[in-house]
């Protein structure tokens, strides 16, 4: 998400997209192999730094909103506080 804020950010101030200037166009020509590992480890390096920044701890809402159970025929949702 940051990242593609700050690419709308660079490309919209620079009239330049970052990402594709510095790492797809260069590799257009390319074997698809070349292009395909290059994209997949653009993936993992972006996938990284979200989890360096954001870890990958499950977290939920620390208080709730209903104070009483959800009921959907024929389920019921107990909303219990973390």
């Amino acid at each position: 998400m940051l990242g593609t804020y700050f690419t709308y950010i660079m490309a919209t101030a620079l009239l330049i997209d970052p990402t594709y200037k510095a790492i797809i166009e260069p590799i257009l020509g390319a074997e698809p192999l070349i292009q395909i590992a290059v994209t997949v480890g653009l993936l993992m390096i972006l996938r990284n730094i979200a989890l360096a920044i954001f870890h990958a701890e499950p977290r939920g809402v620390p208080f709730t909103f209903f104070n009483v159970p959800l009921r959907i025929d024929p389920i019921t949702i107990v909303l219990l506080e973390s």
